[in-house]
């Protein structure tokens, strides 16, 4: 129990007896911020914590040796620690994630709509989905292996909260280990998510990518020059981006029924639109019938106006239909919305009743309810 074990320039030595620890302090080898470990200790942690580990007081600096510098306390990836070590829990992780997404959604969302019309024309807006996805797939592992393996040690959205990545001792992770850590969490989604859930479960709060890639999630002044700074409670902050995270799911599943309910009666008015511009084509083709017995051919037989007109239409012909019955076929124009484009109208005339039907080849929630 008195063998003890010390931290030099990130490298384990020992076990030393508390003797042989003076010896070294006196030699200036190790000193009061030198990190230190014995058996029964949770944590590594600073000599001045434990007295009983050195005798007697330190000795006086040499007046004929200039002071030692600190600038190995503290150098890039060595942690530096002066306490208990605060570990991101799940849920400030959780609401780190929902930002992070935000923040790596919302821009790939725009580009996505630039350039999904450029690839796949007409059928944009479908193909659009797929262009997120592939999107994502590039860019989610740039953003996180780059910034946690940055000397942020975070991703925005954990930066905002108030964590960062380190591995097992403290130290700030390499590009490779973050990207091995990004790979390995679709090993919780595999699981249900309950890879994730493990951060609220475990004594270290990690998640099941942390134990594959060895890594820790710790509040931002853990394992640094100032450890007393950290947070043992959620910040204002921090509640109030939960906040936000909460009330934005309700909204968020609002919107995935509200915006493809507003595009359908979009589309759909478009349709009505145009066939309402068939109300003077109606009435011609149906006096002309009442008068002639027969069905126009042209609509040069019709009087003037009688040809529906819209940016909507790119073609119209009346006539007798193949299978019977005469009437009109409307065809939608390339400026209509693409669930639209290309599709047709087809107006059919009841010659006795004088009254009209209407089919189409457009996907039925998109029609007007009398073309149902």
């Amino acid at each position: 129990m008195n063998q003890w074990f010390y931290n030099d320039q990130g490298q384990q030595r020992g076990p030393v007896s508390p003797a042989e620890l003076t010896e070294l302090r006196r030699r200036g080898v190790v000193h009061d911020n030198t990190l230190v470990w014995r058996q029964g200790m949770a944590e590594w942690q600073p000599l001045s914590l434990y007295p009983e580990a050195i005798l007697g007081p330190p000795p006086p600096p040499s007046p004929f040796a200039p002071p030692r510098t600190q600038a190995h306390e503290d150098p890039i990836g060595l942690p530096v620690s002066g306490g208990p070590v605060v570990y991101g829990g799940f849920l400030r992780r959780w609401v780190a994630l929902i930002v992070d997404s935000i923040v790596l959604v919302l821009p790939l969302a725009v580009i996505a709509a630039i350039i999904a019309p450029m690839m796949f024309g007409a059928a944009g807006e479908d193909g659009g989905t797929a262009v997120i996805y592939l999107l994502w797939l590039l860019a989610a592992p740039a953003y996180y292996a780059s910034l946690e393996s940055s000397e942020w040690q975070a991703t925005i959205g954990k930066r905002l909260i108030g964590i960062k990545v380190v591995d097992l001792e403290g130290r700030r992770i390499s590009f490779g280990r973050a990207l091995g850590r990004w790979l390995a969490s679709s090993l919780s989604y595999l699981t249900f998510y309950i890879g994730f859930l493990l951060a609220a479960l475990t004594e270290r709060k990690q998640a099941l990518h942390d134990f594959v890639a060895g890594t820790l999630v710790v509040d931002r002044w853990a394992f640094s020059a100032s450890p007393e700074k950290q947070q043992q409670r959620m910040s204002g902050l921090v509640i109030g981006l939960i906040v936000f995270v909460v009330a934005l799911v309700p909204l968020s599943i609002l919107a995935a029924i509200a915006i493809p309910a507003y595009h359908d009666y979009t589309v759909r008015a478009k349709a009505n639109e145009v066939l309402a511009t068939t109300g003077p084509a109606k009435t011609a083709i149906a006096e002309f019938v009442a008068s002639d017995g027969s069905c126009p051919n042209d609509w040069s037989q019709l009087s003037g106006g009688a040809k529906p007109s819209s940016p909507l239409i790119g073609d119209s012909l009346v006539g007798e239909f193949d299978g019977g019955g005469c009437g009109m076929q409307i065809t939608f124009a390339s400026a209509a919305p693409p669930k639209l484009a290309g599709k047709e109208l087809y107006l059919t005339l009841d010659a006795e009743s004088l009254s009209w039907s209407c089919t189409s080849n457009v996907d039925t929630r998109y029609l007007p309810t009398s073309c149902r």
